[in-house]
């Protein structure tokens, strides 16, 4: 077993069941970062 896995964090089933149900497939949003706006 790798030391980063699926369940990496989640230690109990309800956050493993809402964490691969409704936020995997979600878009990672940064908005605290230091590039243009452009990039």
């Amino acid at each position: 077993m790798t030391f980063i896995h699926d369940h990496f964090l989640l230690k109990s089933e309800p956050s493993r069941r809402l964490y691969h149900e409704f936020a995997a497939d979600q878009p990672i949003l940064d908005y605290h970062n230091h590039l243009p706006p452009a990039d």
